[in-house]
């Protein structure tokens, strides 16, 4: 589930032009929520936390117990792929932060789990210390995580977050989700308690983990263009793209056509039809076949307005 989307400067569909040249658009943001998560903790090892409002991560000096947390992430974060990809962050709030000199790490699971209907009950279906769904054992008590790969909490006030964008493409993580464990958890002895109370999935909303991408929008068609007015996208504007002008015209005060694609791009005036006055202006960016556009060759071609 999409958290929200707020665009970081400027993004658009349509390219974004200075002086005649499409550039690139800028980053969008967005955070996706996380859904599915559970706690599992050792001294209940066989209870489901499912519908908990903590996702706890501690070392129990009292007894030498762990909790640990596991969580999956939102399916459609991973329709971005790593070329398009500039961060991702892993967020969840703490609301009482005693990690002392330890700190919470990440590790993808090798395994998947169930988040379960429990709430530090034996409600059977979901996952404990001992199965990852009440019913299929651990390999490895616990949870089952590849310890060769991890990222460290950035600790920051109520907030912890885990940067994975190096472990964007990494199949545990895309396919089973992440456990989030304290990186030392050797006993600290009595009273010592190291811990991370998280707030989970269940929890007041404004607490609740998510997952934070930036990552630059496909490429729109007039964007892939050197020059708006180069309709065929060979890198020049000659006749074969006068061809292309003709089947989108409109003429004043009528809607362009939708085919051919790229019509959009000829609207220079941006006024909704493609008309004399644009090709008015398309005359000025003209080169002829093959000659590459350049801004020096057609000083007095404009930028589209958008």
């Amino acid at each position: 589930m999409l958290r929200f989307v707020r665009i970081w400067m400027i993004a658009c569909s349509l390219c974004l032009c200075f002086g005649g040249k499409a550039v690139a658009a800028q980053p969008v943001i967005e955070q996706h929520a996380i859904t599915i998560d559970a706690q599992i903790d050792s001294r209940d090892p066989t209870f489901n936390y499912g519908l908990s409002t903590t996702a706890k991560v501690l070392v129990n000096g009292l007894d030498g117990s762990l909790t640990r947390t596991l969580f999956a992430f939102p399916s459609e974060i991973w329709s971005i792929g790593h070329e398009r990809l500039v961060s991702a962050r892993v967020w969840f709030y703490v609301w009482f932060d005693q990690t002392g000199t330890r700190t919470v790490r990440l590790h993808p699971l090798t395994r998947v789990f169930a988040e379960g209907t429990g709430d530090a009950t034996l409600s059977g279906d979901g996952a404990t210390w001992l199965s990852s769904d009440g019913q299929t054992m651990w390999t490895t008590a616990g949870g089952d995580y590849d310890p060769g790969f991890y990222v460290d909490a950035v600790e920051g006030g109520n907030w912890f977050s885990w940067d994975i964008t190096a472990l964007w493409d990494n199949e545990g993580l895309r396919s089973y989700g992440a456990i989030l464990k304290m990186n030392d958890e050797s006993d600290p002895g009595y009273p010592n308690m190291p811990r991370a109370p998280f707030t989970s999935s269940e929890g007041p909303a404004n607490e609740r983990p998510y997952v934070e991408i930036l990552y630059q929008p496909e490429e729109s068609l007039c964007g892939q263009r050197v020059v708006w007015a180069d309709a065929d996208g060979d890198g020049d504007v000659d006749q074969d793209d006068f061809a292309v002008f003709q089947k989108c015209y409109s003429g004043s005060g009528e809607s362009y056509p939708s085919e051919p694609a790229g019509c959009e791009c000829l609207d220079v005036d941006g006024d909704g039809s493609i008309d004399a006055s644009d090709y008015q202006e398309w005359e000025k960016c003209v080169t002829g076949p093959e000659i590459p556009w350049s801004v020096e060759s057609t000083p007095n071609c404009r930028s589209p307005e958008r």
